[in-house]
């Protein structure tokens, strides 16, 4: 028996306002593809262009079958958060793809480094580049 691979349709994160690197805010562009693909029937696939995609919140995929969200490589499609948040939330999916790009964080949310001498209420950290002190933030360890 041969199997058939059907695609949906293709929802491209620029036709909905999220160009890349144009240093703005992709989150709305990038939520109405998905909400559209999602919505729209199963085998949908949202699309980002080459080129760096900036977000300041959670991208929501709910309610999604066999959805893909795929760039064109992962060393040449970039989507960066600018918030310590993940960058796609789903929830009642089923067959979901996540492809063909990076994802990373600028500030990076989190920061790694030597533990130099420790104390009954502190520590001393000595963080290792590129990662930065974030003073006031929470610690928690791994």
């Amino acid at each position: 028996m041969k199997q058939i691979l059907v695609y949906g349709r293709i929802f491209n994160v620029s036709n909905y306002g999220g160009y890349p690197n144009d240093n703005l805010d992709d989150t709305n562009a990038t939520q109405a593809a998905a909400y559209l693909a999602s919505s729209s029937g199963p085998n949908n696939i949202v699309v980002f262009q080459s080129g760096r995609y900036d977000f300041q919140s959670t991208v929501s995929l709910y309610n999604a079958i066999n959805l893909t969200v795929m760039g064109q490589g992962q060393d040449v499609t970039f989507l960066i958060g600018h918030s310590p948040t993940m960058m796609f939330n789903a929830g009642n999916s089923v067959g979901l793809t996540l492809m063909m790009f990076s994802i990373d964080y600028q500030p990076l949310s989190f920061t790694a480094g030597y533990v130099v001498s420790v104390a009954a209420s502190y520590l001393d950290l000595q963080v290792v580049a590129p990662h930065q002190a974030d003073v006031g933030r929470q610690v928690a360890a791994i």
